[in-house]
């Protein structure tokens, strides 16, 4: 009777520890001979698909990646060109200072016109200095107000040159 009760234990155990699930790792032999060898193969093929799937993801990462790295890249080609412009603008105020520094006033208006070109020197001046540190601006901004600056550079230099 004893063996009876501990084989029919056994057999309970077995079958529910094995029949419950068609994963062998999981069931045992039990499971994967009750559920056959189709649902392993099922099975199989579920992980695969999620490979897969992790794969494209994957792939798609690296790519939005390299993309966000391009465009890290020309932003930062385009603010090196915009330094280069303002130390240029720059090099022209400082051009502009010498010339007005060597010109003799004729008479009080020419000083008047020489004071007015100083002022508007420091002015502009300080409008590179506060592109150079201002970090918050977009490269976009940054452009427009250096071409904006460079236009008044230039007018600058044509006054002085006429002094």
């Amino acid at each position: 009777m004893r063996k009876i009760l501990l084989l029919l234990i056994s057999v309970i155990f077995l079958n529910n520890g094995c029949a419950t699930t068609d994963d062998p790792r999981e069931g045992g032999l039990l499971g994967y001979i009750v559920h056959g060898e189709e649902a392993y193969r099922e099975r199989l093929g579920e992980r695969k698909e999620k490979l897969e799937i992790e794969k494209e993801k994957l792939r798609i990462a690296k790519e939005n990646s390299l993309q966000l790295e391009r465009k890290r890249r020309a932003k930062y080609i385009e603010i090196s060109r915009q330094t280069k412009m303002l130390v240029e603008l720059d090099k022209d105020l400082n051009n502009i200072n010498q010339s007005i520094s060597n010109i003799k006033a004729e008479n009080s208006l020419k000083d008047e016109e020489k004071k007015q070109v100083h002022k508007k020197l420091k002015e502009l001046s300080g409008k590179i200095n506060k592109i150079r540190l201002d970090t918050k601006l977009s490269v976009e901004e940054r452009k427009a107000k250096i071409q904006i600056l460079d236009k008044e550079v230039t007018a600058l230099m044509e006054i002085a040159a006429s002094l």
